[in-house]
């Protein structure tokens, strides 16, 4: 989910505004009332709509998964609980066993994304 909202935002973002450079629209751009600042809130904006729209997508595509209304709440958090365990939140990372850290190292909240 974290790649896919990386994927959203900052490339998206970045490769289209380069394309716009590239293109020449931003210098046209520059040459319109516009203020600057209108466009690059409009391009976060942007981003916004898509990564609402993403998890929103990706909540209905979860939903079905579970069988039943009774199952969905232990379906649906089962990987999160399974993340927060391999990632060191319940049990010190230094206490984790090494056949659990290896995997941890890949987890959006694992032990070389914290401070």
């Amino acid at each position: 989910m974290a790649n896919g909202l990386m994927s959203v935002t900052f490339v998206n973002l970045a490769i289209g505004i380069t394309t716009e450079r590239d293109e020449g629209s931003l210098k046209r751009l520059a040459g319109t009332p516009m203020p600057k600042a209108s466009y690059f809130i409009g391009k976060i904006g942007m981003v916004l709509v898509c990564v609402v729209a993403e998890i929103a997508l990706l909540g209905i595509a979860a939903s079905s998964v579970p069988r039943s209304a009774k199952s969905a709440a232990a379906v649906i958090n089962l990987p999160f609980v399974a993340l927060q365990f391999i990632s060191g939140v319940f049990v010190p990372y230094s206490e984790l066993s090494p056949a659990v850290r290896v995997p941890s190292g890949g987890v959006p909240n694992g032990p070389s994304k914290r401070t």
